[in-house]
């Protein structure tokens, strides 16, 4: 879902990429950035704390890095997008520069949703009307993004175990009748 150590998260980082991001998205001031980025901060804190949690609970499942990735250029692509974009929602390309954050690598739409609770009210407050229906814009096309990376994954992750499970069945001696 994440795919970063915690070690190499930081919540002032992320939330200066997140600022960045909403400002190129929805034009925002000066002004209106330095509030976003507050707003952002407190996001990125919720984040790192999900972070932990997703990483402790991989552990105890015995499995490795969890998947997918988390801050903006780390581990993976610059910017959180690979070259050309996703998909969006009416299957056009979305290019890296348009309608891009640092969270655009998470996969799980229920994270999505609760860090843009987080900043519904704030934002309400900050942002125009204008502004307001381009982020409602934004956070569908993430949404869309969100849900095809969970089927990719789960498809990336039933295709590795059926090799898996293929290589081990090959790996195995053959079985020979008792006593011959």
């Amino acid at each position: 879902m994440f795919g970063m150590d915690a070690s190499n998260f930081s919540s002032v980082e992320v939330a200066k990429a997140q600022a960045q991001s909403f400002a190129n998205i929805l034009n925002l001031t000066e002004k209106q950035q330095k509030k976003i980025y507050k707003v952002e901060l407190k996001v990125a804190d919720e984040r790192y704390m999900d972070l932990l949690k997703d990483q402790s609970n991989n552990r105890r499942r015995g499995g490795g890095m969890p998947r997918g990735d988390f801050g903006p250029g780390m581990g993976g692509f610059p910017g959180g997008m690979p070259p050309g974009g996703f998909p969006g929602f009416d299957g056009q390309e979305q290019q890296q520069d348009e309608m891009s954050t640092s969270e655009d690598m998470i996969s799980d739409v229920k994270l999505l949703k609760k860090y843009d609770g987080m900043r519904v009210k704030k934002f309400s407050k900050i942002l125009t009307p204008e502004q307001i229906e381009k982020w409602e814009h934004y956070k569908e096309v993430r949404y869309e993004r969100a849900a095809q990376r969970a089927e990719m994954e789960a498809r990336q992750a039933a295709e590795a175990a059926a090799a898996a499970a293929a290589g081990a069945q090959q790996g195995q001696p053959a079985a020979t009748p008792a006593g011959n």
